[in-house]
């Protein structure tokens, strides 16, 4: 389409706005949702949060800091302050159990031959039994 004298390219501009118009008068769009709407909010097991709100009705959205897939009244028989106290340091002790292995994970060369740096081929040689000669009956 050759637009001369720039009458026809006004012409296709608004007969585009009004099918825009149009389109957005006769289809309302509803906001998108948000983009985690299915993770819950969770409140984090602290020194703040006590029995009443890690157990209560407030339970399924507390969780730990770093074991986050456990709800705590879930794992304590007795929810007290003490047994609260005891899993907020285990939780500590399993994250910082994990930050030194990832630590020494980090130390590895996976460039050197000496790393341990296995393929599935290796693997399947390691866990594939050697044949036995076979004796004479």
């Amino acid at each position: 389409m050759r637009f001369e004298h720039g009458r026809l390219r006004t012409e296709c501009l608004a007969a585009l706005t009004v099918l825009l118009l149009l389109l957005l008068r006769c289809c309302p769009c509803e906001p998108p949702p948000p983009p985690f709407a299915a993770l819950r909010q969770c409140l984090h097991l602290d020194e703040d949060v006590g029995p009443w709100e890690a157990c209560g009705a407030r339970g399924p959205s507390v969780r730990l800091r770093f074991c986050d897939a456990y709800e705590p009244a879930a794992l304590l028989p007795a929810c007290d302050a003490a047994s609260l106290a005891r899993l907020r340091e285990s939780d500590g002790r399993a994250r910082e159990a994990a930050c030194r292995f990832r630590g020494l994970l980090d130390r590895y060369d996976c460039e050197n031959a000496n790393s341990v740096s296995w393929t599935c081929k290796d693997c399947e040689v390691s866990t594939t039994p050697a044949p036995r000669a076979v004796t004479p009956l």
